[in-house]
């Protein structure tokens, strides 16, 4: 494998930490409150535990392969014929998500900030961010991320505890029972969410010790659920269920009413500010474990193939003509993600384990 830095567990939690509450936790409310309406707990609750058996398969198989990403793994225990066509579904789905998250911050930007600032401008300037850390590689994504960490969760923080004296219990009703049709979208919607914990597939030969992979799996889902849930119901609270829905970017507009004392208020720009650096981190993520995955297919660096990728990730982010396209193209992402992000690791985890294909003596070897 073609090494391009080491991480350890704790910054492996903060890369996944800041995934799964960067910039597509900004759509995750609005979409389980036009889905399911009050009942999105449900739906939450069984995203996270389907993100907690994704962890066990991913762990599963990292440890039985070790120093190889899905990429290497998957043609040795479904064959070239499948594992190549299965490893380039999931590269595709991160390139995707990538591209997702660099439209999805340029729309919140310039409909809360910049109106009059030409899309592919905002894109165009982060991906040169994107560009320069994914040069340097994973261990420099991952000094960033932690470093940027503790800001992003503390606004977080302040977002969802400066709003309370506006929180109204009463605004949950009514609490009805939701089809079943409903809530199975909803369950779409959440596990897709947290299903982005698939990026441990590639990232996981590279953590080190490896063997704090499950436990930091396992925390970093429960602490995402927790926020995704408190998130949920504080928007319901302060919003009620048809406002949270008309709206576009709900969190933001939570984010507008923050009052702490007299000193600290109108948050929405540092908002803004913070989540362009969750944007950055997300889209330098995902769009390192395509390109490394890539590099692995073809066989040589990375590096290479870097500014021609990220060239076409601005094309394909400017194609929608506007919001609404975006969220459509959101919605059908959300209904294959959740077959990506479960089906692939259920299936290589449930065939390793029948035809015993894992290398002897890996875990000791790594």
């Amino acid at each position: 494998m073609n090494k391009i830095g080491n991480i350890s567990p704790r910054q492996a939690f903060f890369l996944i930490l800041i995934l799964l509450n960067g910039i597509f936790y900004l759509m995750l409310p609005r979409q389980l409150v036009n889905e399911v309406g009050s009942m999105g707990w449900l739906a939450l609750l069984l995203g996270v535990g389907a993100a907690i058996a994704i962890i066990g398969f991913i762990t599963g198989l990292g440890r039985r392969y070790a120093d190889k990403s899905i990429v290497q793994y998957a043609p040795l225990i479904l064959g070239k014929v499948l594992g190549y066509p299965i490893s380039l579904v999931l590269l595709l789905y991160f390139a995707m998500l990538a591209v997702g998250s660099l439209r999805i911050f340029a729309e919140m930007l310039h409909s809360a900030l910049l109106p009059e600032t030409p899309r592919f401008v905002l894109i165009g300037s982060l991906v040169l961010l994107v560009y320069w850390v994914v040069q340097n590689g994973l261990e420099d994504i991952a000094r960033v991320t932690e470093f940027l960490s503790p800001f992003i969760i503390i606004l977080i923080l302040a977002a969802l505890l400066g709003n309370i004296q506006y929180a109204d219990i009463g605004r949950l009703k009514p609490i009805v029972f939701t089809e079943w049709r409903k809530i199975g979208r909803g369950i779409l919607s959440t596990v897709s969410y947290f299903g982005l914990v698939v990026t441990l597939l590639m990232l996981f030969p590279f953590i080190k010790p490896y063997e704090r992979v499950a436990r930091m799996g396992l925390f970093v889902v429960i602490i995402g659920g927790v926020i995704s849930a408190v998130t949920y119901f504080s928007l319901l609270t302060t919003f009620g269920v048809e406002e949270t829905a008309r709206m576009a970017w709900p969190v933001l507009e939570m984010v507008r009413m923050v009052r702490i004392s007299s000193f600290l208020e109108r948050l929405d720009a540092l908002f803004l500010a913070v989540w362009l650096s969750t944007a950055f981190l997300n889209a330098s993520l995902l769009s390192f474990c395509f390109l490394e995955g890539t590099s692995q297919l073809l066989g040589y660096s990375y590096r290479k193939i870097t500014l021609p990728v990220l060239g076409i990730f601005v094309v394909i982010t400017l194609l929608p003509p506007g919001l609404i396209q975006v969220l459509n193209i959101y919605h059908y992402l959300e209904i294959y993600g959740f077959v990506i992000t479960l089906g692939i690791p259920l299936l290589l985890f449930l065939v390793s384990s029948i035809k015993k294909r894992g290398e002897p003596g890996a875990e000791k070897n790594r």
